[in-house]
């Protein structure tokens, strides 16, 4: 799992820029006359549309966040307020469906709004206005409509001049970071941005304090998809989180996470898709430099291990950074991919670049089991030295790659000390060396056949009566095939020499 990352989300009152249509609005207009009978939190609550029906159960027919109008026709036959459970179901079922409040249109088939409904409406939170009858409900309905309307251009606008701003914030000299700084300004909510290895990055508010880390686990388990994807979550008190990852299929570079108390809305998602593609195409345009940072690290680790440590210091200094403090220990890993360079970049101080086709990190000797949780995380295999100076990092080089050569993927394995004859021979030169040399008898045909039955008889101590046996073989047949061999390597296998010289290149040999 990814390094857990402790975030403070400092989420603030979400606050709505436009003038959405809601029944406090739509009371407040003295030419509809309407008068509020029910209030509480649904007279502010915004109305998405208003609607007109007397059926009985008109919910298939509605949507949550809208308003019905009624004129209780479908109450007919009934002696208002004898029987509650009528007007009990009729609101639980238009509650249950999301209805936000009710409006009664009085005089037309009964006088008054009915005491029962509106006892119904305060016990499910719903708000209920009454329409006088020189109050049509088309009125009513226009006046919504254009306040949805205004609304909707009003957010429209307002997502315009915050993308212009997010924008501009990126083009200047903060790049990223100050654009998703704009970005939590404009939208009033806290922000994050997560590495391609989960790690964060910058987050706006700073984190002053612990809070839930499931933003930080919802985007690891995102880059471990490997896939374009949004995702949205819910935090402690009702909070959500949108988290978007951006890169290419299978490289991506990061996640943005913007939290709030409530979901975004369509002008705020337009803002946080046009931060995602400002950020993506600010980390693409620095491609360039990051390989230019990769080449110089390389040189760097090439100088350390060249025992020029002086000559690297005044360029880390130069750099921001610091020589790792001694005694180090070096690590060795395998080939990774950006999120390995964007965990390792995090280390600090620490310095890592490529070498001979592996990673190698040096950093304090004190933070080894740092390394060891990495490792981990990235899932590579890694090799580790033991704690050495300067002076000894090359023989630490040795040591961490003969480790690295009995490692897993996710699996650190420590050196034993000063190396051991057998971590030699699984260092790359000793298995390039056995590979030339062991070509022209595994060129033929039954070239492998031949090793593995040399193999058997000097794990026999070159006994060749249990060897045969073991092999299923007459014992002049195996002393032809050990024969063949000392002929093709040009070894006398007779002698203690050549013995120790084909055993050392049957476990130096690759694969």
């Amino acid at each position: 799992m990814p390094e857990r990352h402790l975030i403070a989300l400092d989420l603030p009152v979400w606050q709505h820029s436009g003038m959405p249509a809601t029944v406090a609005m739509l009371v407040a207009d003295p030419t509809l006359r309407l008068r509020l009978l029910v209030d509480g939190p649904a007279s502010s609550a915004p109305i998405d549309w208003v609607h007109s029906s007397d059926l009985a159960d008109p919910t298939p027919f509605l949507a949550a966040g809208q308003m019905l109008l009624t004129t209780g026709r479908q109450f007919l036959g009934e002696p208002a307020g004898d029987d509650p459970a009528d007007y009990e179901a009729y609101v639980s079922r238009l509650a249950a469906a999301g209805i936000r409040s009710i409006g009664f249109g009085t005089d037309v088939v009964r006088t008054g709004t009915p005491e029962q409904l509106a006892l119904a409406c305060e016990r499910h939170g719903l708000a209920l206005v009454e329409v006088p009858y020189r109050t049509p409900f088309i009125a009513v309905i226009r006046r919504a409509a254009d306040a949805i309307a205004h609304d909707a251009h009003a957010r429209d606008e307002w997502s315009l001049r915050a993308q212009r701003a997010v924008s501009l914030a990126a083009l200047g000299s903060g790049g990223v970071s100050a654009a998703l700084r704009a970005l939590a300004q404009q939208l009033d909510r806290a922000v994050l941005l997560f590495d391609s290895a989960g790690g964060v990055t910058t987050a706006v508010p700073a984190s002053r304090g612990t809070d839930s880390d499931a933003v930080a686990v919802e985007a690891a388990r995102m880059l471990r998809r490997g896939t374009r994807a949004s995702s949205a979550i819910e935090l402690d008190h009702g909070a959500v989180a949108v988290l978007q990852t951006f890169g290419r299929r299978g490289e991506l570079r990061g996640v943005l996470a913007v939290a709030g108390p409530v979901p975004l809305d369509s002008a705020e998602t337009a803002v946080v898709t046009a931060a995602v593609a400002l950020t993506e195409m600010a980390l693409e345009t620095s491609r360039p430099l990051r390989a230019g940072m990769r080449a110089l690290r390389e040189q760097l680790v090439a100088l350390l291990l060249d025992g020029r440590v002086d000559a690297v210091r005044p360029v880390l200094a130069a750099l921001g950074g610091e020589l790792p403090e001694e005694p180090v220990v070096l690590l060795r890993l395998s080939p990774g991919t950006q999120a390995v360079d964007d965990a390792l970049a995090r280390l600090s101080p620490a310095l890592y670049g490529g070498w001979d086709d592996d990673l190698v990190l040096i950093l304090p000797a004190s933070r080894a089991d740092e390394g060891e949780r990495l490792v981990a995380q990235l899932r590579i295999a890694a090799g580790l030295s033991r704690a050495v100076d300067y002076a000894g990092l090359r023989a630490a080089l040795d040591e961490a790659g003969a480790a690295l050569a009995r490692a897993s993927a996710g699996e650190l394995v420590r050196s034993a000390g000063a190396g051991t004859v057998s971590e030699f021979l699984a260092e790359r030169t000793a298995q390039r060396l056995a590979g030339e040399r062991l070509a022209p008898l595994l060129a033929a045909s039954d070239g492998a056949e031949l090793l593995d039955a040399a193999a058997v008889w000097l794990r026999h101590n070159g006994l060749w009566d249990p060897a045969a046996r073991e092999l299923g073989l007459h014992r002049h047949s195996l002393k032809g095939r050990i024969e063949r061999v000392g002929r093709a390597l040009d070894l006398d296998l007779a002698g203690f020499e050549g013995r120790v010289e084909l055993w050392a290149l049957l476990a130096s040999r690759p694969g």
